[in-house]
């Protein structure tokens, strides 16, 4: 099995999901019931070291989990039990070097901490 092909497929079904479920808490809804939110915590756990697949990741996870409705806070908390905090922070610290995947990590972080509730801290990317 070729790692660094079944890696660019993770981080291009990421992207996908992501540009599907930005902004429609239908399509966000639809992520958490097939298991996509778990799927991306799993993915950047299983391959820590390729960029693309943290960065998509990361950014899917903000974006799915933007928001400060019932909905969103239940999203964070699934998110959070999959490992989504411990992920970003790790994909952080092996990619220091990386700006794409530092920022879509601090986005990540600061919507399942709670940054865009009620004050509309965060944005989506």
């Amino acid at each position: 099995e070729d790692v660094a092909a079944t890696c660019s497929v993770a981080a291009r079904a990421l992207r996908v999901a992501r540009e599907r479920a930005n902004g429609s808490a239908k399509a966000n809804e639809a992520a958490v019931s097939a298991g996509i939110l778990e799927a991306a915590c799993a993915a950047m756990r299983a391959q820590p070291a390729h960029a693309g697949v943290q960065k998509q990741a990361c950014w899917f996870l903000g974006n799915t989990c933007s928001g400060d409705d019932v909905s969103a806070r239940a999203r964070k908390q699934i998110a959070a039990d999959a490992g989504a905090l411990r992920a970003a922070v790790a994909a952080m610290g092996t990619h220091a070097a990386d700006a794409a995947v530092l920022r879509c990590a601090s986005f990540a972080l600061a919507v399942l901490c709670g940054g865009d509730e009620g004050g509309g801290d965060a944005e989506v990317l």
